[in-house]
């Protein structure tokens, strides 16, 4: 077992609760890249709604998954059994105060996760393992 202690990615000073208090921000916002992208993903394109949109179709959900269900704002200690990304089976827990958050990865012949990956955001993944 490998046990790894995170900082947060970043530090979001706004209460949980009022997070989820203000919908607009948790289901379209990116609160690390903005509604445009970030510079590399941009590439010195304009600014405007079509690429905020192409932007929240690339990565949806972003500060929900991150910073309401997921914990990349917080201190975290991720407990490991097995490489995730390595072929076969890992399992991770991520402990945040009193909350032990499950991740579970297989890759083979499929590539597949589910739960909250080390960096605190929580994911799911599925897809076809051949490269």
């Amino acid at each position: 077992m490998k046990t790894e202690h995170f900082k947060p990615r970043r530090y979001i000073s706004t209460p949980w609760l009022f997070r989820l208090l203000r919908p607009l921000w948790a289901l379209f916002g990116n609160e690390d890249d903005g509604f445009y992208g970030d510079e590399k993903w941009r590439a010195g394109r304009e600014k405007t709604v079509g690429l905020a949109i192409k932007w929240w179709f690339r990565n949806p959900f972003h500060n929900l998954f991150f910073y309401i269900i997921g914990v990349a704002d917080r201190e975290r200690t991720v407990y490991s059994f097995g490489e995730w990304g390595s072929p076969g089976w890992s399992f991770h827990v991520v402990n945040w105060k009193f909350l032990y958050l499950p991740f579970i990865s297989y890759s083979g012949k499929i590539d597949f996760y589910i739960g909250w990956r080390p960096y605190g955001a929580f994911g799911v993944k599925l897809k076809n393992g051949d490269r």
